[in-house]
């Protein structure tokens, strides 16, 4: 049978824009193929070689804290969707649990457990109409460390990789990190622009708070990627803003506060901000112009800039007919994915270099 025209090896992609030219980088690793026995889990080591392998410019990891705050690369809020702890004997599949197929287990936190419970926890893979395939037995849920170590082992200075970070303490902690291995080139920090931010105590003062800030939590040098998404934006009519730093800022003065750091104590502990990053639903008009307003701003100010486009995690026959899922970081459950947002972006004639996939059937 042959699925929809969105196939490819990737489940999602970034785009990194420089002046004229896309670059593809592989989210959370490179871990679908066409052949079940090829699939690797996402977020492993093993995804990020392969990655490389086939020359791409890198990948993009998630990060999670345990219960004793060690920084973890895995992507989900629990652990049941993506790893053998999942109160179902390894065996479950979030879309047969939203098809009843499965029962609606009770889903376990990665934050209510200490690092040394999940450190070499079996990752699952997941091949053609969704299903679960048997994994060597080597992908393993990695620390922050540990995959640091393996990135720097490639000693390839043209990969990068991609920290995605949701979190104040993650950021800090992922940031002392990337010093400790001296990954300061290759490695980007991606942060969300408002949840990674610890505001308590600060009274904003223009670039000097971004300075300071990034002194205090070890991201001097190293180069950030604020991302705007539509679940941290506030709106009042038309305009939306960010609440952060304890004032109301709209995104390009958010954006230029980075930036005025950078221009004024570059090499003296200021962060960089090479690249700036939306991510946001193509069903909020507001919340896209902002976007598209975001990366305006960022190649204005000589700053390349990235999109994360919306793509289904998996594609099941149902009927004959190939159906389209998302996986989702609270859920035990898959949700149905909205083929409608591919041809908004489409139509906005937004960057749009589609790495979906419906992997059913056989080839």
């Amino acid at each position: 049978m042959h699925c929809s025209p969105l196939a490819t090896l990737l489940t999602l992609v970034i785009l990194v824009e420089p002046l004229f030219a896309y670059q593809t980088i592989a989210h959370r690793g490179l871990s679908h193929d066409v052949n079940d026995h090829n699939a690797l889990a996402e977020n492993s080591v093993n995804a990020m070689y392969r990655a490389e392998a086939l020359g791409l410019p890198g990948v993009e990891f998630d990060l999670r804290l345990s219960s004793d705050n060690q920084v973890l690369v895995f992507h989900d809020m629990i652990s049941n969707r993506a790893t053998s702890t999942d109160n179902y004997g390894g065996r479950l599949d979030a879309v047969d649990v939203s098809l009843n197929l499965q029962p609606p287990v009770a889903p376990i936190l990665v934050k209510s457990r200490p690092a040394n419970s999940w450190i070499g926890t079996g990752l699952k893979a997941f091949g053609r109409n969704g299903r679960i395939v048997p994994a060597d037995g080597a992908q393993k849920l990695e620390t922050l460390d540990s995959m640091l170590s393996h990135f720097k082992n490639l000693n390839n200075p043209n990969f990068w990789l991609i920290l995605d970070i949701q979190d104040p303490v993650i950021f800090s902690r992922a940031a002392a990190a990337v010093n400790a291995h001296g990954l300061s080139r290759t490695v980007f920090l991606k942060f969300f622009a408002t949840k990674a931010i610890n505001s308590k105590g600060i009274k904003y003062n223009g670039a000097n708070t971004c300075y300071q800030y990034a002194r205090k939590n070890h991201l001097s040098d190293l180069q950030i990627i604020p991302q705007i998404n539509d679940g941290e934006l506030h709106f009042e009519g038309e305009i939306a803003y960010l609440n952060v730093f304890n004032t109301k800022l709209s995104v390009r003065e958010y954006l230029q506060c980075w930036a005025d750091a950078q221009k004024a104590h570059s090499g003296n502990g200021a962060a960089l901000m090479p690249i700036v990053s939306a991510s946001v639903p193509a069903n909020n008009e507001v919340a896209f112009n902002t976007a598209r307003d975001t990366l305006a701003w960022a190649k204005s100010a000589g700053r390349k800039t990235m999109s994360i486009l919306p793509n289904p995690d998996a594609g099941r026959i149902i009927n004959t007919q190939c159906t389209l899922w998302t996986y989702q970081s609270g859920s035990v459950k898959a949700a149905r994915f909205d083929e409608s947002i591919v041809e908004v972006f489409r139509l906005a004639e937004l960057p749009l270099r589609n790495a979906s996939f419906c992997r059913c059937g056989s080839i």
